[in-house]
């Protein structure tokens, strides 16, 4: 469970004021608050780099779901 709390501290720190930052399922919920400063590229890449599936959908803002892959 350290590993989540140190991914999610670092994903937060990435995120800043333009989003949140939740756990979700063993994953994560990012809402976007600022898609214009929202920093995607880092984000994307750092999920992915934590071996992440990523789902972005629409809701009242943009939310970028994640969770462990399955492999």
């Amino acid at each position: 469970m350290v590993e989540l709390n140190s991914c999610e501290m670092e994903l937060k720190a990435l995120v800043a004021d333009t989003g949140t930052v939740n756990s979700f399922v063993g994953g994560y919920e990012i809402r976007v608050l600022n898609g214009k400063r929202f920093p995607w590229g880092v984000v994307l890449d750092y999920l992915a780099g934590q071996m992440h599936e990523v789902w972005i959908t629409k809701e009242d803002v943009l939310v970028i779901k994640s969770k462990p892959s399955a492999i």
